[in-house]
């Protein structure tokens, strides 16, 4: 099946699987995975959806309240039920001039069990960024 379909596919497989030995709570080469094997072979793409949904299972709070005119506060709130790893998310939003507006932002996170170079939500990575560090930021948004 592979050969009629081209090396790509085949390729694909492979690297993904690869990546998921190294990482298994990678959710996009899980994800990537079930794409490389959709049509190609159906017992792998089954396995591959399965373990995707049953190992990204997530949970998400949003909260948030005007405090006048020009100014929200937002907190959202997620936890992975699988992993057990959540993220805590603050964020005031700023009407600075009709359409521009000025977003404060934080990222902070950690596991439930205490390790905190597993999650998926909150991952500590020494000399790698995953995106899922603690942080703060800034962000100036104009619309036109």
């Amino acid at each position: 099946e592979d050969i009629k379909l081209g090396d790509e596919t085949y390729r694909a497989r492979t690297l993904y699987r690869e990546v998921l030995k190294i990482d298994p709570v990678n959710q996009e080469a899980q994800w990537r995975l079930v794409s490389a094997t959709w049509d190609v072979r159906n017992e792998e793409c089954i396995e591959a959806a399965n373990t995707y949904f049953t190992r990204f299972h997530a949970m998400g709070l949003l909260l948030d309240q005007p405090v006048g005119i020009d100014i929200v506060w937002r907190a959202f709130f997620f936890f992975d039920l699988s992993d057990q790893s959540f993220q805590f998310a603050p964020q005031i939003e700023y009407n600075i001039w009709e359409q521009v507006y000025l977003y404060v932002q934080a990222q902070i996170g950690g596991s439930i069990d205490g390790n905190n170079r597993t999650g998926r939500l909150f991952r500590k990575s020494p000399g790698t960024v995953t995106g899922t560090e603690p942080g703060a930021g800034l962000t100036l948004v104009a619309f036109f």
